[in-house]
């Protein structure tokens, strides 16, 4: 049968011999006997980058201009690195692993015409249509498959023109390769993994008389890892909750995994990240530690990032994955409050000459003070030596005065009503008692007044000890 009658019979696959078939022809409207020329109105009717031959290897639509509906034009998709006809990459080729395969008829006859075909294990749906370059022409070209998914590939037989039938003689690649295993995407896009238990990828079988590829597949695994969660905040000193390194597909064996972590470079207080379970899937930080950035004792952010990544390594190849943590300290960090009190009463008596009740002495007058330290710092923060010169300072200040003033004492409160005088007992006691009220709060007001010289007291104690950073007077506050 001659080239020509072959290419025309009912039989055919691609009856006018211009690698797009038949049936995907008139699924279109387009001419199953005639060859699509690049001066067709047809030939990239939608205007989106790809002629014909393009939009059926890539298996997308010769009349949308974005197959997959995402916002990527099917054209700009394939050149950039993402899947023109799969949503799920969100038109990013971050997204994908690119590689490249081979099929065609490398023998002497130079008679046989394929087509290596790639199609979603999970929907079955068709990813790629990719052909050779002619009749005894084996042809290369790049695609893009989505991470975490799994596919199959298989051998289409399309033409000969051997008057006396097919030889059926294949050569079939990826990534140049005829072996299963591992393998680096190309231009280090990521990872992925071939299986071909039916021997279908070769560098040249001689098939006979028979297709021997038909009913053989074989896989591509894509492996998609990703961190949960992708973000988290973690207080200072605290140790962080579970991050995991999720592969996908699912069921992969053989993995390893090694947790690293970055940040951002000139910064202070020594960066460093220590996992609980730095080569298995799931781990967590312990102590996060804060580092400063800027490295500036006063303009440092009271928040740093790390990238924590994770390298999923499948044989000698790696992909990977990265997530935020945020290390948040706690500000403020601590608080420390004096409450002040005075007990017993005074002794009065009375003074016959003048009929006047008078206060004759301290009695039981005692002076009470409480401190109190609230801590929000956390228990492992490296901060807590710092802040505890610093709250030290001020309880020591309340208890015993800062520059001349001592806070509510019995001497000061009996100076003050030591001359009340009132007919009646009662009457002298509600005046004691009132004086206290004032005297208090004349003592709350004049703390307030000092609260800057003893911020600045308990800073000069504080500042310095390491790491001196964040927590540190800065010009904030200045006495007199």
């Amino acid at each position: 049968m001659s080239r020509d009658r072959l290419r025309h019979a009912p039989l055919a696959w691609d009856s006018d011999g211009d690698m797009l078939p038949d049936g995907w022809e008139l699924q279109y409207g387009l001419s199953p006997c005639e060859c699509a020329t690049t001066n067709s109105p047809a030939w990239d009717a939608d205007n989106d980058g790809l002629g014909l031959f393009d939009e059926y290897r890539y298996c997308t639509s010769p009349f949308t201009p974005d197959t997959d509906g995402d916002g990527v034009r099917d054209g700009d998709e394939a050149a950039q690195g993402s899947d023109p006809a799969d949503a799920s990459d969100g038109g990013d080729p971050a997204n994908c692993v690119k590689l490249r395969l081979t099929v065609g008829d490398p023998s002497g006859s130079e008679s046989e015409r394929w087509n290596l075909d790639v199609f979603e294990e999970a929907t079955g749906r068709a990813v790629c249509h990719h052909c050779d370059n002619g009749f005894g022409t084996p042809g290369s070209a790049e695609y893009s498959l989505v991470k975490g998914k799994a596919y199959a590939f298989s051998l289409r037989w399309v033409a000969t023109n051997l008057d006396d039938g097919p030889d059926y003689d294949w050569r079939a690649k990826i990534n140049y390769s005829t072996a299963a295993g591992a393998y680096s995407g190309l231009y280090g896009t990521g990872a992925f993994i071939v299986e071909d238990p039916d021997g279908l990828l070769t560098e040249c079988t001689y098939g006979g008389p028979n297709n021997l590829t038909i009913g053989k597949q074989g896989r591509i695994i894509v492996p998609k890892v990703e961190i949960t969660p992708s973000a988290a905040t973690v207080i200072e000193g605290a140790d962080s909750g579970d991050f995991e390194a999720i592969v996908t597909p699912t069921g992969l064996s053989g993995l390893t995994y090694e947790w690293e972590w970055e940040a951002y470079a000139a910064s202070g207080n020594t960066p460093s990240v220590t996992y609980t379970a730095p080569n298995a899937a799931k781990t967590q930080v312990e102590r996060a530690h804060w580092y400063a950035f800027p490295n500036d004792r006063c303009e440092a952010g009271t928040v740093c990032a790390y990238r924590l990544r994770c390298t999923v390594r499948i044989g000698d190849v790696a992909c990977s994955s990265s997530a935020q943590m945020s290390v948040q300290l706690v500000d403020p960090a601590a608080r420390t409050e004096p409450k002040y009190e005075i007990t017993g009463g005074a002794t009065v008596a009375y003074d016959a000459t003048n009929q006047l009740w008078y206060v004759a002495g301290t009695g039981s007058l005692s002076r009470q003070v409480v401190i109190t330290t609230d801590w929000w710092l956390h228990a492992n923060s490296e901060f807590t030596a710092k802040l505890q010169a610093h709250e030290n300072q001020h309880s020591q200040d309340f208890i015993n005065g800062f520059d001349g003033h001592t806070f509510v004492t019995v001497p000061e409160f009996y100076a003050r009503i030591s001359s009340l005088v009132d007919p009646t007992p009662d009457g002298l006691v509600s005046k004691i008692t009132a004086e206290y009220v004032q005297y208090m709060s004349d003592e709350e007001a004049e703390l307030l007044s000092l609260v800057d010289g003893l911020e600045v007291r308990a800073y000069n104690v504080s500042d310095g000890v390491d790491p001196d950073y964040v927590f540190s007077n800065c010009g904030r506050f200045t006495y007199p």
